[in-house]
């Protein structure tokens, strides 16, 4: 009896101990995901009778929770009421999770259980991106490696990622995914080339069927890119001269242009613009026009002249003159090709003369042929090196050098194998010296009828 009455009055001083402060949890939304925690609140009233610091822990998936004020004092018969939030990882599966939350108060413990529910409006998840490079160019292929993550329950197969930049998107789909199972694919996204330089937004989708959902964001630099294409366009016709200059930017950044133009002086009096210049140039002989644009990516601009040929004949006769002025300065080397009919053939008489202060130094002359013709092995003066080649003969005659005031002559004789109404053009032939640019004599045009053998 005395037993009995001990371990009564033993449980019953338990019994108080164990409720010496009330603690309770209410659920105020279970559903918990990533982006919108589960919320539970937790009350607890001090019936110590002193000051006590009440601390609040949950197990298991500690690092999932937070709890408002998890060590506060509570004063005799005092009440507090906490917030806890679960916010759980976008990788694990859906389903119901047990946890408990352990409340200390001294030497007094209380623990109570709840669960949440992880729910997810997509059931698979981008855990992890990553690029291959920092930046790129524009037009150049950014390459993405995605880890996937299926949530569901169940295996997901019809799925696919779309990832986007600046209206140009790829799609790619994905492999069939187990439950709780994660797959690594890679992704190829071409930068396009009209991108603005700078930090740049490619966005990232899952796909499946008609649902699609925004998923994750990736920040790129785009380089800056400068490519300006110029263009040219001409019409020359014999009363005027038309020309078009103009730039394309097909860089991805405003660009200064500068366009500019160069005309003799003398063109000055019949030269108009489409529009002004923005600067002029006076040179010696000539004048030089610029143009300054600004481009927009993707933007193109021209100007254009017209030259008036107009110009009474004694100015052009003048300026003609002149230019076969400057021509004779410029190649003071006589080269004269004539060519005449005789009874053996068609004589072709070449006159060289050097008419220069200086001597010319291994000085080559060569005539063609054409294979409407046949050349006669017999030379009157100096015999060339003669090759035959798939379309004529070619002749070559070596010159040592040439004083100043040397004239050197050569002929030889081909036969027509063809008769020919009309003339027959012979084309130039060629002086080469290692002081002089080639000289080109002019064409001949002499009658072209075979001779009867």
């Amino acid at each position: 009896m005395r037993k009995s009455a001990v371990t009564a009055a033993f449980l019953i001083l338990l019994a108080g101990t164990a409720a010496a402060f009330s603690a309770s949890i209410e659920t105020i939304d279970r559903t918990a995901s990533t982006d919108n925690p589960g919320q539970f609140e937790l009350t607890v009233e001090n019936t110590l009778g002193e000051r006590e610091l009440f601390s609040t822990s949950v197990n298991p998936h500690s690092q999932w929770f937070n709890v408002e004020k998890s060590n506060t004092f509570l004063d005799p018969g005092e009440t507090k009421t906490l917030e806890i939030q679960v916010t759980p990882p976008d990788d694990i599966l859906q389903q119901n999770y047990m946890f408990n939350v352990f409340i200390n108060a001294g030497d007094q413990t209380q623990k109570l259980e709840s669960q949440f529910a992880v729910k997810s409006p997509y059931d698979i998840s981008i855990t992890r991106l990553s690029s291959n490079k920092a930046s790129y160019e524009p037009g150049e292929e950014a390459e993405y490696t995605i880890e996937l993550a299926n949530t569901a329950r169940e295996t997901v197969e019809d799925y696919s990622i779309r990832a986007e930049l600046g209206g140009h998107q790829v799609n790619k789909s994905g492999l069939p995914l187990d439950p709780s199972s994660q797959v690594m694919m890679t992704l190829s996204l071409e930068i396009p080339e009209n991108t603005p330089p700078g930090d740049q937004d490619v966005t990232f989708y899952i796909e499946r069927g008609e649902t699609q959902g925004e998923v994750t964001g990736h920040r790129v630099e785009v380089e800056r890119l400068e490519k300006i294409e110029r263009t040219v366009d001409v019409d020359n016709r014999i009363l005027f001269y038309f020309k078009t200059i103009g730039a394309e930017n097909q860089g991805n950044t405003e660009n200064p242009v500068e366009l500019q133009e160069t005309l003799p002086r003398y063109l000055s009096p019949i030269t108009s613009f489409d529009q002004e210049p923005d600067q002029t140039e006076i040179h010696e002989d000539s004048y030089v026009y610029t143009w300054n644009l600004e481009l927009e990516p993707g933007s193109s601009d021209s100007v254009s002249y017209t030259i008036q040929y107009w110009i009474p004949l004694t100015i052009l006769a003048a300026l003609l003159g002149g230019l076969v002025l400057l021509k004779r300065l410029r190649n003071p080397v006589k080269l004269v090709k004539t060519g005449r009919e005789t009874e053996d053939g068609v004589k072709i008489h070449i006159e060289v003369e050097n008419r220069s202060n200086e001597t010319l130094k291994n000085v080559e002359l060569t005539d063609f042929v054409p294979d409407i013709a046949s050349v006669n092995d017999k030379f009157a003066m100096a015999r060339p090196v003669i090759r035959k080649t798939p379309n004529g003969t070619r002749l070559t005659w070596d010159i040592e050098e040439l004083e100043p005031g040397d004239q050197r002559v050569f002929e030889y004789t081909i036969n027509p194998l063809f008769e020919v109404e009309g003339d027959v053009t012979l084309p130039e032939a060629e002086l080469k010296s290692e002081e002089r640019e080639p000289k080109e004599s002019s064409e001949v045009e002499v009658g072209f009828n075979p001779r009867d053998t």
